[in-house]
């Protein structure tokens, strides 16, 4: 409640929002955290955490096709080897049928990455897709 009394006062502190954003997260209040992260992104649209997190409120409020376009200008504009947003990518894909996209950056994950469980897990939830 502090910071959204704290933004209400001066809507250009982006690291108030921020701190919304996560705030609603952890509650569960995802357009609430939606909300404040599309702000952050409309002053600051290059914040590559601010795009990471709307892509995974995205997520949970199953708008898979939003939190895809936001993976997809985060690994593509600013931030190319963001390990999280990488596989969380490679999972919305996988969701959507998209299993060709999935195994190329499932192959490029495990080649930067090949210790990482969570990317042998994706290598096996993809193996199940395939047949």
């Amino acid at each position: 409640e502090a910071y959204a009394r704290a933004v209400a006062l001066d809507s250009t502190q982006v690291d108030l929002w921020k701190r919304l954003g996560e705030m609603y997260a952890k509650t569960e209040n995802w357009p609430g955290s939606e909300a404040a992260f599309l702000k952050v992104l409309t002053v600051h649209s290059d914040d590559v955490d601010a795009r990471f997190e709307l892509a995974k409120v995205y997520y949970h409020l199953e708008k898979v096709t939003r939190a895809i376009r936001q993976c997809e200008v985060l690994l593509s504009e600013y931030a190319f080897d963001h390990h999280s947003a990488t596989l969380l990518l490679s999972e919305l894909y996988m969701k959507v049928n998209r299993l060709a996209d999935a195994q190329m950056l499932i192959q490029s994950a495990y080649l930067r990455w090949p210790e990482d469980e969570r990317v042998k897990g994706l290598i096996a939830a993809l193996q199940k897709l395939e047949r």
